[in-house]
């Protein structure tokens, strides 16, 4: 539904017009109805090549990054949320954006403003790291964050993939860390399948759902590690660590 006159917002539209924190407002269906100047800025396009079109139309694969997965969250569970987030651009160039938004009636505002690259994670050990997740945007960006850390990583897109990559992998696998909710094997079931295969594998759960969703619909029980996507760098880091460090 286009802005119009009689909107809330039209009051201050100049003031948003002139930000210097990009603003922006999305339909249901992720449509661009209203960017200011900053927007089309960091997207290195015009407001009206964003105007009137789908997100996934002016940026192709976008469905597959954390950042959407963000705005899906938010426009679904009418919730506030906020996220550093590594960009690409069409042209392979990455930027990096501080996001904020938040539900509106029938729409969503964000804000949002150039962040500069975080700094290398330091290195914080050496152990191997088994990482299963479906969507391949968000597997990508645990593998990279958790080998500038310094772990070894083997990956899979789902319970199969992971099962036999246990198999044929020779060496020790310290951590498991598993999306919940997976085509065919859950991330529960895989975990209680490889616990027979690694005695003493330690696993760190994680899903685009609350802790507490998690636990409400009985998934995962209210002692399970885990962690929440999107995720920063540092977050991650730090709890593959934390759950490293504990015994047993």
């Amino acid at each position: 539904m286009p802005l119009s006159s009689a909107a809330p917002l039209q009051p201050s539209r100049d003031v948003l017009d002139h930000l210097l924190e990009g603003c922006q407002i999305i339909g249901r269906d992720f449509t661009y109805l209203y960017v200011n100047d900053a927007v089309a800025r960091h997207g290195r396009t015009t407001k009206e090549a964003l105007l009137g079109r789908r997100m996934s139309e002016v940026y192709p694969g976008i469905e597959e990054t954390p950042m959407f997965g963000l705005l899906r969250r938010c426009m679904e569970a009418r919730t506030a949320e906020r996220l550093e987030n590594e960009f690409t651009f069409p042209d392979g160039s990455v930027g990096w954006f501080e996001l904020r938004a938040a539900a509106l009636t029938r729409q969503l505002l964000a804000f949002s403003r150039r962040a500069a690259a975080p700094p290398p994670v330091q290195a914080r050990g050496a152990e191997t790291v088994l990482v299963v997740e479906d969507e391949e945007a968000v597997r990508r960006l645990a593998i990279r964050i958790l080998m500038a850390a310094g772990y070894t990583v083997i990956s899979a897109a789902n319970g199969g993939e992971a099962l036999l990559a246990c198999e044929r992998h020779r060496g020790p696998i310290d951590l498991l860390l598993t999306d919940v909710v997976m085509p065919t094997m859950s991330g529960r079931e895989l975990a209680d399948r490889l616990a027979a295969l690694r005695p003493g594998l330690r696993v760190l759960f994680m899903s685009g759902y609350t802790a507490n969703s998690i636990v409400h619909h009985g998934v995962l029980d209210a002692a399970t590690r885990f962690i929440e996507k999107p995720f920063a760098s540092s977050d991650l880091v730090n709890k593959v660590a934390a759950v490293l460090a504990r015994a047993g």
